[in-house]
């Protein structure tokens, strides 16, 4: 199982071992991690999953597409060279040990 780490704006910490094939968002939200909303349920129709991924993070992750482009400029917090929704990350062997940073509000 791919391991994600979420860390928050407060400094709290919380690792869960995700399903395989889910997203990080989904991971997020099923386990009721706070700072990821998912408002939109994973459909790219949102900011409120925008996460900070770890600038220390060499995982091979997909890269932003356009759509998930348009909708990081609508993201409440600060939009940064690490930005992405994590409705878009996800969990797979090749991401076990992701860590994602939540912004201080998603709204």
């Amino acid at each position: 199982m791919p391991r994600v780490t979420f860390l928050s704006a407060r400094g709290e910490r919380t690792e869960i071992d995700a399903v395989e094939g889910t997203s990080v968002m989904r991971t997020a939200v099923n386990n009721r991690v706070p700072g990821i909303v998912g408002e939109c349920g994973g459909d790219l129709q949102c900011a409120t999953c925008h996460v900070y991924v770890d600038e220390g993070n060499e995982l091979p992750l997909p890269p932003v597409s356009e759509d998930e482009d348009e909708m990081l400029e609508a993201a409440a917090c600060e939009r940064r060279p690490n930005s992405r929704l994590s409705c878009q990350l996800p969990c797979v062997a090749e991401t076990d040990g992701l860590v994602v940073h939540t912004p201080e509000t998603q709204y």
